[in-house]
């Protein structure tokens, strides 16, 4: 009997549970997000309030809102005083006939609203603004002033300001090139593979034994009463079209 008793009395100093209800607070600098909290109703709260997970204050009825290039789903009657929470993806706050646009000068996607992306705009991934493969070619882009180059693919007609997307120089490569030596300095140069035509259309940096004459020398550089350098050149102009550096054995005398 006891016990009834105690039960009853600690019932009756507990909030009825018809009387307990979720309530959304939200954050104004945080805007949609809130907190959720469950309370009793009647005394707003002063008898009870418990801070509770932010589903638990979730509506029936929900939409997207983009607010700062972020998405949150929000509360369809009051778009975000009554419910807020962050949405990882970004491309469900799309709005109605978004279009696709390149940064030229980034290589970067983004999905923007009609006006240009005044309301909405999402960066996404880079292949989303890549136009159909039969609008797509590959064009080689020579370094200004000397050998070498990037590759690109590019849209066919609108080029660069359309679409763009690095390659690796070699997916450039005509079907015809030759191998040119380019003196750097003194018995010093590097191996370029170009186009038929000239560099201007292609480009590449290759090993030194592409551009190997087939007649060669070997010229001795002493640099001090010990040790010295071999070098094997062309042997026509003695290292002006072909000089690289090899064991001092190559330079001993017969």
């Amino acid at each position: 009997m006891r016990c009834l008793i105690i039960l009853l009395l600690a019932l009756t100093t507990l909030p009825a549970l018809s009387q307990v209800q979720a309530r959304w607070y939200p954050n104004p600098k945080r805007f949609p997000e809130g907190d959720c909290v469950k309370m009793h109703a009647p005394s707003g709260g002063e008898a009870y309030v418990e801070k509770v997970k932010v589903e638990d204050c979730r509506p029936e009825k929900t939409t997207y809102l983009a607010i700062g290039g972020q998405c949150y789903v929000v509360d369809a009657e009051t778009q975000g005083q009554g419910y807020g929470v962050k949405e990882r993806d970004i491309l469900k706050c799309a709005p109605e006939g978004a279009l696709y646009s390149f940064d030229e000068k980034k290589r970067e996607c983004w999905l923007v609203d009609p006006s240009g992306g005044l309301k909405f705009r999402a960066r996404i991934d880079l292949k989303e603004c890549r136009p159909p493969d039969d609008q797509i070619t590959k064009k080689f882009f020579p370094a200004a002033g000397k050998e070498g180059g990037d590759c690109l693919e590019v849209h066919a007609t609108q080029g660069s300001e359309r679409w763009e997307k690095k390659l690796t120089v070699t997916e450039c490569r005509p079907s015809e090139t030759r191998f040119l030596w380019r003196k750097t300095g003194e018995l010093k140069g590097d191996c370029w593979e170009v186009a038929k035509d000239g560099p201007e259309y292609y480009s590449d940096k290759v090993g030194s034994a592409r551009c190997r004459p087939e007649r060669v020398a070997y010229v001795f550089d002493r640099k001090s009463e010990t040790r010295g350098d071999c070098y094997e050149v062309d042997f026509e102009t003695k290292g002006e079209n072909w000089a690289v550096k090899v064991p001092p054995k190559n330079c001993r005398p017969d």
